[in-house]
């Protein structure tokens, strides 16, 4: 075709929205997207049946996915719908249609109950945890971080019975030992599917491995892209870009990297002690799983702007002082490790505290004084469960919300968790314990102070019990230099940094840096120590034996003694005297 038989006009402004099929919210219209049967009719009067994805908006309206009808709404589609099986059955998409609203609380306590069906979780918040989660995923988009959510545990422990139970009821489930990557990334771009990765994915393949690792790295984040190199219709290989954020679940017993579980909330289960949740099978193909799922819809479409508007304020939040005021919490009641929970810690939490927000917001306050401490079930849609199920769930041994709010009972978990991965880190990080080790090697009474990259390395190995092959000279004079302290001289056959108490002071507020757990004597002790005993032992002439001195240091636990020496002659406590093996005190 020449140039001369058609006209280009660019678009600079371009006058039609991009929308997703499957779920979003756009020109302030939130929608979902399902497949319909439909009877087509030609011109001459052919019929065929052809199914058509409709966008069910919250106006109760259906919008037929064509480029003409939604040209009307100056809409186009941002991604080609994907044909499944819907997860919204059509009657329930007719009954929505038709003006059938939820019960806000009764779709949380349904999403509860489920899972205390199937699963028995080490402690009450766990439950909480889950049905947040999995209402949270159809709601995800209009967050700008989902954590992932990782289900620890040895053998047995029902990891596999808990990602079915998420494939029930999340949004666009998908179990990924049943896809190829290339389907992954696709699925998940294109459905906005929560995927669930299986222990039993070994992924022993190194490609299929890094292409996962991939998937999860950026997928918690809206907005991130991802690339992979795939052939055109004429079998070049081009670069493709896909957005790979949605909810996702993770189960194994080997545990996860670092860089995967900062993205994660972490939990671990236990093996049941109950029979009858052992024994209790999940049939995905249940009614009830598709009618819950078809509520959440309703929900997502009839309470979306609400939910947003918590976001709004929730994302704002800096401090958690502040937060806790969003969310009406009380933060003196919350447990030791809430001065951790700031950063992406606090990042990956708040989308949770915002449904946990919507959930408190619609509970009555008289309601919530006069529920148990242990929460539990009062569903008004006890007719979805079979009677052996509906007798355990009505009587009252669990009771759905607390006396706590759900927004307490998140952010005490919250707090709880960042305490325990702090101190893990504290045992894992390198850097974290150097630098809580300087802090016991610097003295506050100098402004600087020369230590020895041997003294540095003995303070670090003392906080381990077993020797680490990792911890070297040379790691120790990198960290240092990575964390500000360039400055250093070559003394005999090693090294020494010049290290200012008040940088050490900055990085352990920066870092959040305890201590170390029960450190060794700090220098400022030391030297206190030999100064008196330097006064009591000292003869008339003021002379100090130098072997009686080092016998003392060591004596005290203290390894380095001539450094210490070294000190004291530096601080004018000591000083060179004309005699072998003495020295004068000051």
């Amino acid at each position: 075709m020449s140039e001369d038989e058609f006209t280009v006009t660019p678009f600079f402004d371009d006058p039609l929205t991009e929308i997703h099929p499957s779920i979003g919210v756009v020109d302030g219209v939130a929608y979902v997207g399902v497949w319909v049967p439909c009877r087509v009719q030609d011109r001459e009067g052919r019929v065929k049946s052809r199914d058509f994805v409709y966008l069910i908006t919250d106006k109760r309206e259906k919008i037929l996915c064509t480029a003409d009808e939604l040209a009307k709404h100056h809409w186009r589609l941002g991604y080609k719908p994907i044909h499944t099986v819907n997860r919204w059955a059509l009657a329930d998409v007719q009954a929505y249609l038709n003006g059938q609203a939820v019960n806000v609380l009764d779709v949380y306590d349904t999403a509860n109950a489920v899972y205390r069906e199937f699963i028995e979780f080490p402690d009450e918040k766990s439950y909480t945890l889950h049905a947040l989660w999995s209402i949270g995923t159809y709601f995800h988009h209009l967050f700008n971080t989902y954590s992932y959510l990782y289900v620890g545990g040895v053998k047995r422990t029902g990891k596999t019975k808990t990602l079915t139970v998420h494939f029930c009821l999340d949004l666009n489930a998908i179990l990924s030992g049943n896809m190829s990557v290339s389907s992954l990334y696709r699925t998940i771009q294109n459905q906005r599917a929560s995927l669930l990765i299986d222990e039993t994915e070994k992924l022993s393949n190194p490609k299929r491995a890094e292409e996962f690792r991939n998937i999860l790295l950026s997928g918690y984040k809206k907005g991130a892209k991802t690339y992979r190199v795939g052939k055109d219709s004429k079998d070049r290989l081009e670069p493709e870009e896909f957005e790979l954020y949605s909810g996702k679940v993770l189960a194994n017993i080997s545990g996860l990297e670092d860089v995967l579980e900062d993205r994660c909330i972490v939990g671990f289960q236990k093996r049941s002690i109950s029979k009858a949740i052992i024994n209790r099978e999940i049939d995905i193909m249940e009614p009830r799983f598709s009618t819950l799922r078809g509520r959440l819809c309703t929900l997502f479409l009839t309470h979306w702007r609400e939910v947003a508007a918590i976001y709004a304020e929730i994302s704002k939040c800096s401090e958690l002082g502040e937060l806790c005021e969003r969310v009406n919490c009380d933060s003196s009641v919350l447990k030791d490790g809430k001065e951790y929970l700031a950063g992406r810690e606090l990042e990956l939490w708040k989308p949770l505290l915002t449904m946990a927000r919507f959930f408190d917001d619609h509970t009555p306050v008289s309601e919530r004084v006069k529920c148990n401490p242990v929460i539990s079930v009062q569903a008004t849609h006890t007719e979805e469960y079979p009677s052996n199920i509906k007798a355990e769930l009505t009587q009252g041994s669990v009771n759905r919300r607390s006396q706590r709010s759900l927004c307490s009972l998140m952010l005490d978990m919250a707090c709880t968790l960042a305490g325990q991965r702090h101190t893990e880190n504290m045992t894992e990080v390198g850097d974290d314990i150097l630098i809580a080790c300087l802090f016991n090697l610097v003295s506050p009474d100098h402004v600087s102070q020369w230590i020895k990259v041997k003294m540095i390395k003995e303070e670090m190995s003392g906080q381990f019990e077993e020797s680490q092959d990792w911890l070297t000279s040379k790691w120790i004079g990198t960290s240092l230099r990575r964390l500000g302290f360039s400055d250093k001289r070559r003394v005999g056959i090693g090294y020494q940094y010049n290290i200012q108490y008040s940088a050490v002071i900055d990085l352990k507020q920066r870092m959040q840096v305890d201590p170390p757990t029960e450190p060794k004597k700090s220098l400022k002790k030391t030297l206190e120590s030999a100064w008196q005993w330097i006064s009591s032992h000292k003869d008339e002439n003021g002379l100090i034996d130098i072997t009686s001195l080092e016998g003392y240091l060591k004596e005290s636990g203290e390894s380095h003694s001539s450094e210490i020496i070294d000190v004291l002659k530096r601080d004018k406590v000591l000083f060179a005297v004309p005699m072998a093996g003495k020295l004068g005190a000051g």
